[in-house]
C-alpha cells in the first residue's frame, strides 16, 4: 500500500513593507541595484565622547568648544555662548593648520591605513573640504576663525584668498594620502578611497540668461571646486574665469598625483537653492565678491520658499533637487560611480514632553522616502549610484524582541499559534566563538523565551544559526571559507543542546545555507561581502568557487553537530534535528528539450545541493556534471557522518519561476556560468507573469508551485518526512494601511 505524502507546515509569514511617498511614488530597497549601500554616518567628534580616555589627544574642536568667552553665532545671528570673540591661537603656532600641513595629513592617514585597513574597505580622506574652508576661513565660524569683511569680523584672515589656499592644500593632502594607500596598501587590503565635498543644487531664480549663467557658476563653485581637479586635473574653468590668479595652480607633478585620485565620487547634499546673478544686478556685499562667483544664493523667490522649510534657514525639503544633482554629476564626470554620503532634515529642539512624539517622526520618514524616490529615478535614468547614507537604520533595536518576550508571546497565544520557530544568536551565547566564555545572560534570555513559550502551549522550533556568525571567526580564519569553522559550530551547537535541549524537541542546525552562500559569497551583498565579476563588484572573492566551499563547510558543520546530538543528547532528550535549505520550484520557460533540461538542472542546484549529500551521500550528479572538480568531494569518513544526518526534511519556499537554458542561448552573463547551472530564471514569459506579482520582483503567488515542489522532493528522497519551515508574501504598506 502506497504511503501518503507526509507534510508538516511550520509557517513563518513575514510582512515586508513597501512604503509609498507623498507623491504616490512607491519606493523600496528592491528598486535599487543589488549591493546598493543603505547606511548611517557619524563623525567621531560628534558621537564618541570619552574625550580624555584611552590616551586620546585634544583636537581643534576640543579647544574651540571649551574656550572661555567664545562668541559663536549660528546662521540666524543668535549668540550661542560666550561674551567675546577671543580665540587662542596657541595650538596653531607651528603653522596655520590647513595652510601648510600636507605631509602631516599623509603621515596620519598612513597610520590609519596600517592599523585599520585590513578591515576598512571604504576610506574618505576629508569630509566637506569646501564647507570647512568656507566656514573656517571665509565666514570665520569654525576654528581657527579666520575671515575678513564683509564676511565676518575676525582678528585675522583674508576671506577672498585663504579658502582657496586651504582647499588647495586639502586636495593635495588627499592626493598624497591616496598615493600612499595605492602604493602600499590597496592591492593587499582591497579597499576604495575618495574625498567628499558638499554638493548643493542651484536653480536659476529666473529664466533670465544672467541668472541661468549664475546658476551654472554657482554649481561649479560647489562640488566641482573639489571634484574637477581630482577627475579632470584642474579647477573648474568657471572658477578660473572669475578668480584669476587668486585661484592656485597645480604643478605638473601635482597633477600627476591629484588627477584620478578617487575610486568613486562621494558627496553630501543638504541644499537646493535659487541662484541670482550679481554681476549685472545689485546684491549684498558678500555675494558681490569673486569668491562667491558673483552669485546670491537664497531659498525664497517672490515670497515663496523653494520647498518646505526646516529648522535650518538654508535647508529646504526639495527631493527633486537630489535627482537633478545626480544627473549633473553624471554628465560632468562621465557617470563615475557615486555614493550619497550624507543628507538629512534639520528639526528644532523640542520640549522634553514632546520627545515621545519624535520617536514616531513621520515628517522625517517622509523626507527620506521622497529623497530615496528621487534617487531611484536618477538610477533608473542611468546614473551609477552605489549607495545612500542617510539615517541610523540598523539591527541595534530591530523589533526589540529581546525586551518584549512576554508581549510577543501573548500575541502569538491570542492568535492560536501552537509553534514558534526562532533562531539563537550565536554571539549572544558565545560572543567570541570558542575563543571566549559562554555568556550566561544569553543563556538566561533563551531559557526565559523557551519556558514562556511552553507555558502558553507553544512548541519551540529552534534554529542554531540563521545567517549570523561571530566576527571573531571571520577575523581569525575567514569563517565559512575554512574547515576550522566545523569545530566552532559543533562547539556552539553543543552549548545549545546542553542548555536548552531538555525542552527543545525540534532543532534546525543552519537556515538556508544555499541562499546564504549565494548572497554572501557569490553576489556579495550579505556579510562578509565577497564576490567577483559578473556577479558583483567586491574588493575580494571568487563567486564561481567560494560559494561551493562555504556550502561544503556548512554541510560538514551540520553533520558534526548532528553527530554530537545523536551521540550525547538525542536518546535522553527525545528531539529531532535537520538542516533547512531554500527550495525553489523551477518550470521550463518553453517546451523545448533544452529548457526542460535547464529546469531539471536548476532544481538540482536548489535544495538538492544541500539535501542530496545528507540523504544520498554526495552532491547531485547534475551539479558534478557541470562544476567538475570545483565542486568539493566528501571523504569516506565524512560521508559516514553526513549521510543520514537529518531526522526529517525541512525547507523554505518563496519562489516558483521559469527556467531558460543558457548553454545554447543566453544573453545574461551571470546565468551563463557553471555556478548557476547555465540557467536563466525569470518570473515572466511572453510578457505575462508566472503568478500575481508581490512587492518583491522575484516573488509571485503560485500556490501550485508548492504542490509541485513537495511532489519533487517526495520522489527524489523516497517520501521522507517533510516540514515547510518558511514561506513569505511581500506586502505593501501605504502609510499604515497594510494590504496583503
Amino acid at each position: 500500500m502506497e504511503r501518503t505524502c507526509k507534510v508538516f507546515l511550520l509557517v513563518q509569514i513575514s510582512l515586508f513593507l513597501l512604503c509609498q511617498v507623498s507623491s504616490n511614488e512607491e519606493i523600496s530597497r528592491s528598486q535599487f541595484p543589488k549591493g546598493f549601500f543603505f547606511g548611517a554616518a557619524t563623525s567621531s567628534y560628534q558621537v564618541e565622547g570619552a574625550v580624555f580616555e584611552d590616551g586620546k589627544g585634544l583636537n581643534n574642536w576640543d579647544i574651540f568648544s571649551h574656550t572661555q568667552g567664545l562668541l559663536l553665532q549660528n546662521f540666524t545671528g543668535d549668540v550661542l555662548d560666550g561674551k567675546n570673540a577671543d580665540v587662542a591661537d596657541d595650538h596653531y603656532h607651528r603653522y596655520e593648520v590647513w595652510c601648510s600641513c600636507r605631509d602631516d595629513f599623509a603621515y596620519y592617514a598612513d597610520i590609519c591605513f596600517r592599523n585599520f585597513g585590513d578591515r576598512v574597505k571604504y576610506w574618505l580622506t576629508i569630509n566637506e573640504p569646501n564647507i570647512f574652508s568656507t566656514n573656517a576661513y571665509k565666514d570665520g565660524i569654525y576654528p581657527p576663525r579666520r575671515c575678513s569683511p564683509p564676511f565676518g569680523n575676525c582678528s585675522l584672515g583674508d576671506s577672498d584668498t585663504e579658502p582657496l589656499i586651504v582647499v588647495h592644500n586639502m586636495i593635495l593632502s588627499h592626493a598624497k594620502a591616496t598615493n600612499i594607500y595605492r602604493k602600499y596598501y590597496q592591492a593587499k587590503q582591497g579597499g576604495y578611497i575618495t574625498i567628499v565635498p558638499q554638493a548643493s543644487m542651484l536653480i536659476p531664480i529666473s529664466n533670465a540668461e544672467v541668472d541661468r549663467g549664475a546658476a551654472n557658476r554657482a554649481m561649479a563653485f560647489s562640488a566641482p571646486w573639489i571634484l574637477d581637479p581630482l577627475l579632470h586635473g584642474e579647477y573648474p574653468s568657471e572658477m578660473r574665469q572669475y578668480l584669476g590668479d587668486k585661484l592656485p595652480t597645480f604643478s605638473p607633478e601635482e597633477v600627476n598625483i591629484v588627477k584620478g585620485s578617487v575610486d568613486f565620487i562621494g558627496f553630501t547634499h543638504y541644499s537646493t537653492l535659487y541662484a541670482k546673478d550679481c554681476i549685472q544686478s545689485v546684491c549684498d556685499s558678500a555675494s558681490s565678491h569673486a569668491i562667491q562667483g558673483y552669485v546670491y544664493i537664497t531659498g525664497e523667490r517672490n515670497g515663496t520658499f523653494i520647498g518646505e522649510a526646516t529648522a535650518f534657514p538654508s535647508f529646504f525639503v526639495v527631493p527633486e533637487g537630489l535627482e537633478m544633482l545626480v544627473e549633473y554629476l553624471k554628465t560632468r564626470y562621465n557617470n563615475t560611480p557615486m555614493f550619497v554620503l550624507e543628507h538629512g532634515m534639520a528639526q528644532a529642539d523640542e520640549p522634553i514632553e514632546l520627545h515621545s512624539e519624535l520617536l514616531h517622526d513621520e515628517k522625517r520618514v517622509n523626507y527620506h522616502k521622497s529623497y530615496l524616490a528621487s534617487l531611484e529615478r536618477a538610477i533608473r535614468n542611468g546614473a551609477d549610484v552605489r549607495g545612500n547614507v542617510l539615517d541610523g537604520g540598523n539591527a541595534d533595536v530591530a523589533d526589540d524582541h529581546y525586551h518584549r518576550i512576554e508581549e510577543d508571546i501573548e500575541v502569538m497565544h491570542s492568535l492560536g499559534i501552537n509553534s514558534y520557530r526562532f533562531s539563537i544568536s550565536w554571539t549572544r551565547i558565545l560572543p567570541r566563538g570558542r575563543f571566549g566564555n559562554v555568556n550566561t545572560n544569553g543563556i538566561k534570555f533563551y531559557n526565559k523565551l523557551i519556558d514562556s513559550l511552553l507555558l502558553k502551549g507553544i512548541e519551540p522550533f529552534v534554529t542554531i544559526t540563521h545567517h549570523e556568525i561571530p566576527q571573531e571567526l571571520e577575523d581569525r580564519y575567514q569563517s565559512w571559507l575554512s574547515p576550522l569553522i566545523q569545530d566552532d559550530f559543533a562547539y556552539y551547537a553543543d552549548v545549545c543542546f546542553r542548555n536548552f535541549g531538555d525542552r527543545v524537541k525540534y532543532w534546525v542546525t543552519i537556515n538556508e545555507p544555499n541562499l546564504f552562500s549565494s548572497w554572501a559569497y557569490m553576489e556579495g551583498f550579505y556579510p562578509p561581502g565577497r564576490c567577483s565579476s559578473p556577479f558583483g563588484n567586491c574588493s575580494s572573492g571568487d563567486s564561481d568557487r567560494e560559494t561551493l566551499i562555504v556550502v561544503h563547510n556548512m554541510i560538514l558543520s551540520h553533520a558534526k553537530a548532528s553527530n554530537l546530538y545523536r551521540n550525547h543528547y538525542q536518546a535522553k532528550q527525545g528531539g529531532y534535528i535537520t538542516i533547512v535549505p531554500n527550495a525553489k520550484m523551477l518550470i521550463p520557460v518553453s517546451d523545448s528539450e533544452a529548457d526542460r533540461e535547464a529546469a531539471n538542472r536548476a532544481m538540482a542546484f536548489s535544495a538538492p545541493w544541500i539535501l542530496d549529500p545528507i540523504v544520498h551521500g554526495d552532491y547531485p550528479p547534475e551539479m558534478r556534471q557541470y562544476l567538475g572538480d570545483r565542486l568539493p568531494k566528501f571523504s569516506p569518513d565524512e560521508v559516514d557522518i553526513v549521510k543520514g544526518s537529518i531526522d526529517f526534511i525541512g525547507f523554505n519556499h518563496y519562489a516558483t519561476l521559469y527556467a531558460k537554458d543558457c548553454i545554447q542561448s543566453c544573453s545574461d552573463s551571470s546565468s551563463g556560468r557553471a555556478i548557476q547551472g547555465f540557467v536563466y530564471t525569470t518570473g515572466e514569459r511572453n510578457g505575462t507573469f508566472i503568478g500575481e506579482p508581490t512587492a518583491s520582483p522575484l516573488f509571485f503567488l503560485v500556490p501550485e508551485g508548492l504542490e509541485m515542489l513537495v511532489g519533487y522532493i517526495k520522489t527524489r528522497y523516497n517520501n521522507k518526512y517533510v516540514l515547510v519551515g518558511e514561506w513569505r508574501v511581500k506586502c505593501k504598506e501605504i502609510y499604515g494601511h497594510t494590504t496583503i
